[in-house]
């Protein structure tokens, strides 16, 4: 082979692997080089030429690797003799496995949603292609596993009423796109940072999981619980509260006593007699039933269930937060536990029942709560009790400027800006520099009245400034 034709070879060679379209191009060119540089190919052109280059089946491809990066899938091998081109599909089968791309280069990038490479295993094949078409004999195989996320190591501080929640990236195959954090159970958030500030409406004992989910849409495992005690919010003031009497609506669920404790069963079918209890599920007898794994009358429970019960407080409440409480117990199983909250001013229009623990009422007099029972198992049976609504508010805060004036003989009577519907505390400080207490009485949702004594106990007059905390 002399100069030319190895430089004439190799040009071929690297733009019809490349584009096999230039192929009927470049079989006219070689005729016109031919006539050029004599022998360099012989009459017939490429065909000629590089009969057993294209001709040729491709050898099986080997060194057939998977390597996983945050956020596409790298596949590499190794050239097979003969092949111009490869393919990749996904599956077992060659046959009836899914295409994935072809490439005429050593190494091809995948997206994994795309593909949707979900925890588990996936199997990928690959063959060379030559010119005319032909595949390798056999495919060469390589497996992906996506192992299961763990949960993210959870940790949290208090401050007030606020968690400070914070958690470290699990380790995962795919970038993780967001986390799912969790509040008594229920989701209260979905962000893509590792850190997140909880705060609740009332004081008390609450659990926290975080769960990451990555960009394919693989869900780790919860992370390990934790418990925080959260004080109420500050300036959150008490009104009133109430324990359920149990004479509400028992839908699937039933009133009862567990170790001597009043309170709520469920979920249960409360449409079935006492005799197509057992005969619905063959039975005959209670030791039928016990035999069927299902130690108490109840079973076997139904899906769900809810005991409602109203409340009156009395009166008109405005921007109060309402709280529905409890304590449960799994008799056996694992029943799930939750409340849904409504509300009115009339006992005539109600709000729509709100999941949760808690919610807040812009105006608010009657309470419904919703009790509710989930199970996963007609084997699950729970019980409820000590039922309790309770309502609160922020305590609004009004200030201003006045004058106590030492004449004034039963005091300077200073007019609030707001109507309370009662006053939790008033403060004032006064304007001059000399030792100066400030003494308030008669106060009221409008107003109050100021004295002001020096420090020998006489009557002064003096400017000063006010604020008032209460309930609107």
């Amino acid at each position: 082979m002399n100069k030319n034709q190895g430089t004439i070879s190799n040009l071929i060679r690297s733009v019809s692997q490349n584009d096999p379209k230039l192929y009927a191009a470049l079989q006219l060119l070689v005729d016109d080089l031919y006539e050029v540089y004599g022998e360099v190919f012989p009459p017939g052109g490429i065909d000629a030429g590089l009969d057993e280059f294209q001709r040729g089946v491709p050898a099986d491809v080997i060194g057939f690797t998977l390597e996983a990066f945050p956020t596409n899938l790298q596949a590499r091998w190794l050239p097979a003799e003969n092949a111009v081109g490869y393919e990749i599909r996904k599956g077992t089968s060659w046959l009836t496995a899914d295409f994935v791309l072809s490439t005429a280069t050593l190494v091809a990038n995948m997206d994994p949603i795309v593909l949707d490479l979900t925890i588990g295993s996936h199997t990928f094949l690959i063959k060379g292609i030559n010119f005319s078409g032909e595949e390798s004999v056999n495919a060469a195989v390589a497996v992906l596993v996506v192992p299961i996320i763990p949960g993210p190591i959870l940790t949290g501080t208090v401050i007030g009423n606020s968690a400070l929640l914070s958690w470290a990236v699990p380790l995962s195959t795919w970038r993780i796109r967001f986390y799912n954090v969790f509040q008594d159970g229920v989701q209260i958030a979905q962000i893509d940072s590792n850190f997140l500030v909880a705060s609740v409406l009332i004081g008390g004992t609450y659990s926290f999981q975080v769960q990451a989910q990555d960009i394919v849409g693989n869900l780790s495992d919860l992370s390990a619980s934790i418990e925080l005690e959260l004080d109420d919010p500050i300036d959150l003031f008490f009104i009133n509260s109430f324990f359920a009497n149990y004479n509400g609506i028992y839908v699937r669920t039933k009133r009862g006593f567990y170790n001597a404790t009043e309170g709520v069963l469920g979920p249960i079918d409360d449409v079935k007699t006492w005799q197509t209890h057992f005969t619905s599920q063959g039975w005959n007898t209670i030791q039928d039933q016990l035999n069927a794994g299902f130690p108490y009358y109840l079973q076997p429970t139904v899906s769900d269930g809810y005991y409602e019960e109203k409340f009156n407080f009395g009166s008109i409440f405005n921007n109060v937060t309402i709280v529905a409480a409890f304590s449960s117990f799994n008799i056996i199983g694992n029943t799930l536990f939750g409340t849904e909250i409504a509300y009115s001013t009339d006992d005539v229009t109600y709000t729509p029942f709100a999941p949760g623990p808690a919610v807040l009422a812009t105006a608010v007099r009657y309470v419904k709560v919703r009790w509710t029972f989930t199970n996963v198992n007609t084997a699950d049976l729970g019980f409820l009790t000590a039922l309790k609504v309770s309502i609160s508010t922020q305590l609004v805060l009004d200030s201003g400027a006045g004058v106590a004036v030492a004449t004034d003989v039963t005091g300077t009577l200073i007019n609030l800006n707001k109507v309370f519907k009662g006053v939790n505390s008033v403060t004032m400080t006064s304007d001059t520099v000399q030792p100066v207490t400030l003494v308030f009485d008669e106060v009221t949702g409008v107003s109050f009245k100021v004295f002001a004594y020096d420090s020998a106990g006489n009557r002064i007059s003096c400017n000063f400034s006010w604020k008032v905390r209460g309930v609107v």
